[in-house]
């Protein structure tokens, strides 16, 4: 799918569309219950469905109320599952869901699609042997089989590739373990995002100890009685939030509704980047505006722990005057793209300069193109990054293969064209 945008201005209101990083760990741990879990707000976008494809092959019944825009999800907890489940494009399912099914007897097979094939899960093999699982895998790559079942321990693990890997091995150890475990951590990346497992585990009825830094106690379910009932409301996505925010910023005045704020979510971060670069930020209970100033000034953000708002604040540098400053550059590799070449590419595309030096992007505006023709990188943050250039000036910006969105994002080019942006897809 090519899309063309060109946006003179945004003004409006729409709606954030569901955190998808509250979705999936709400599906997995709803998988777990042994019981009905009523989700409120649940997400459509892929990533989304292929959460909900992985826990109905592992068992669970889910029924859609479309009038409430609402699903139950009933499950009866941890059974022997076996045979093949497909992450399609998402880290996130495919990182936490592999040690799930580790707690199986039986062989289980994870693949994927796309880019997902092509990134690294050489984690988990060298962690869930120790954990008496047999792990098979070429490379580190998808698919990968696990067979269990994982007989849980205290461990010590290097938490620096992901805490997606963290948040699927604290639930596995979680539901299985008989007596306390002790998971201590070093290198820990996305800080936030475990806080958000830690946090919805214990919505769930899971007991642990953290001290805030580096060690988790997990106790053993005290509560493992049949028929227990969860509800869960699915919070706004921050990190797709961002890019609409910025396009407000650089050009426009907008208005998002449907955000938590303050958010366990790290990426609400973007509102704090965005106060330091001049931008008028208006939080209220129900809706959070920013609006467009005279003059933004450079920035100097640490995205060791939010490298989903990367390509966006680097659209944002690009307006402000002087150089901005985003470091975590390590953080960009094992993405959808690499996505550190993918930002690069399209800062120079836009008129711009990134350069990268050891793990700090230094970037300098000003955007000064008529017109941008670029691929997608086959990253969903890489297209509405581009999407959302044009949102102060006259550039028109061409994206290939723009269905990558689709992701995180589904109906992302419907809403920015609500806002009042030009948007032909062909």
């Amino acid at each position: 799918m090519r899309v063309k945008v060109l946006i003179p201005k945004l003004q409006g209101t729409v709606q954030a569309p569901p955190s998808k990083s509250f979705m999936q760990r709400v599906c997995a741990l709803a998988l777990l219950n042994r019981g009905s879990t009523l989700v409120r707000n649940p997400g459509v976008s892929q990533d989304d469905l292929a959460a909900l494809d992985i826990i109905q092959s592992m068992g669970a019944r889910i029924d859609y109320d479309q009038e409430n825009h609402s699903l139950r999800i009933a499950s009866d907890g941890c059974t022997q599952w076996s045979g093949m489940l497909n992450a399609r494009e998402s880290g996130l399912a495919a990182r936490m869901f592999i040690p799930l099914a580790a707690l199986s007897n039986q062989e289980v097979t994870i693949t994927g699609e796309g880019t997902l094939l092509k990134r690294s899960m050489q984690w988990l093999m060298d962690v869930l042997p120790e954990l008496n699982v047999q792990v098979n895998s070429l490379n580190g790559l998808l698919p990968m089989s696990v067979k269990g079942p994982l007989l849980p321990k205290s461990l010590t693990v290097d938490a620096s590739q992901s805490s997606q890997y963290i948040s699927g091995l604290i639930m596995a150890l979680a539901y299985t373990t008989h007596e306390p475990v002790q998971l201590r951590l070093f290198n820990i990346v996305s800080l936030s995002y475990l806080q958000l497992t830690i946090r919805l585990m214990k919505h769930f009825g899971y007991m642990l100890d953290w001290n805030g830094e580096n060690e988790i106690i997990i106790q053993p379910l005290q509560h493992c009685t049949e028929n227990k009932q969860v509800e869960a409301d699915i919070e706004g996505d921050w990190s797709a939030a961002a890019a609409l925010l910025v396009a407000g910023a650089i050009g426009g005045r907008v208005s998002l509704a449907g955000l938590t704020y303050p958010s366990v979510q790290g990426d609400a971060a973007v509102l704090s980047v965005l106060q330091d670069a001049g931008a008028q930020v208006e939080i209220l209970q129900n809706k959070i505006t920013v609006s467009h100033a005279d003059t933004l000034q450079a920035f100097n953000y640490h995205a060791e722990h939010t490298p989903d708002v990367f390509p966006v604040l680097a659209v944002l540098a690009l307006y402000a005057q002087g150089t901005s400053y985003i470091s975590g550059v390590s953080r960009l590799w094992n993405k959808e793209s690499n996505r550190a070449n993918a930002v690069q590419a399209l800062v120079k595309a836009l008129g711009g300069t990134a350069e990268i030096r050891e793990d700090v992007m230094h970037i300098r505006g000003p955007v000064s193109v008529n017109e941008v023709h670029m691929h997608s990188f086959h990253d969903h943050r890489i297209v509405m990054a581009a999407a959302i250039a044009s949102a102060g000036s006259n550039t028109q910006v061409t994206i290939d293969d723009a269905q990558a969105v689709e992701k995180s994002y589904p109906h992302f080019f419907k809403d920015i064209s609500k806002l009042g942006a030009q948007v032909l897809i062909t």
